[in-house]
C-alpha cells in the first residue's frame, strides 16, 4: 500500500530510516508532533486517504489490546500485580487495559493487574490530568523520549479510564530515569 507518513522534522533518523525502508513517503513537517498530526488529518480529508493515526483510529486501540490479551493468556492465574506502560498518546495503555478487562469479563482472569502509566517529566499532560482530576491541558514537550513526547494526546480519556478502572497510577520520570 502506498503510505504517506507525517513526522516533525526533529523525528530521530532511525525512525525515519525505518519508514523509508518499508517504502513510505515521509513528509517532514516543520513543527511539533501535534502539528504533523493536524496536517496529516487535513491531507486525509483533502485527498480521501485512510487515516491510521493512533489518536482517532479505533483499530489501533484494538491492536494494542493484543498486548493485554497476551499478558493474560501467558500469565493466567500468575498475573502480575502491576503492568507498567510508557505513555505518550494514551493508545497503548488504553488498549492494554481494555484487553485485560475483557479477559476478566470472559472469566479468563480472576483479577486485572493495576496499570502504571509512565510519562516523561517533559511531556506529562496525562499524568497531570490524573493527579488533578481535571480535564487534560495540552503542553509543550521537552524530553529525549521521542516516542512518548506528546503534548496533546488524543487518547487521554481512554488512558485515564483504564488506569483508574485498574486502581492504577500515573507517574512522570526524568529523562535520566
Amino acid at each position: 500500500l502506498k503510505s504517506y507518513i507525517f513526522v516533525p522534522a526533529r523525528a530521530p533518523e532511525p525512525k525515519i530510516t525505518q519508514l523509508l525502508i518499508f517504502g513510505a513517503t515521509v513528509l517532514r513537517v516543520q513543527g511539533t508532533y501535534e502539528q504533523a498530526f493536524d496536517l496529516c488529518g487535513e491531507a486525509c480529508r483533502k485527498y480521501g486517504w485512510y487515516n491510521r493515526s493512533s489518536g482517532i483510529n479505533p483499530f489501533l486501540v484494538e491492536g494494542k489490546k493484543t498486548a493485554g490479551l497476551e499478558i493474560a493468556e501467558q500469565m493466567g492465574n500468575n498475573i502480575p500485580d502491576w503492568v507498567v506502560v510508557s505513555v505518550g498518546d494514551g493508545c497503548t495503555i488504553g488498549g492494554i487495559g481494555k484487553g485485560l478487562q475483557e479477559m476478566k469479563h470472559l472469566g479468563l482472569l480472576e483479577r486485572v493487574p493495576r496499570l502504571l502509566g509512565v510519562q516523561a517529566e517533559g511531556a506529562r499532560p496525562i499524568t497531570d490530568a490524573f493527579i488533578s482530576g481535571q480535564p487534560l491541558v495540552p503542553c509543550s514537550t521537552n524530553t529525549l523520549a521521542d516516542s512518548i513526547a506528546v503534548g496533546t494526546p488524543r487518547n487521554w480519556r481512554r488512558a485515564l479510564k483504564q488506569v483508574r478502572d485498574s486502581n492504577g497510577e500515573m507517574i512522570a520520570v526524568s529523562d535520566e530515569e
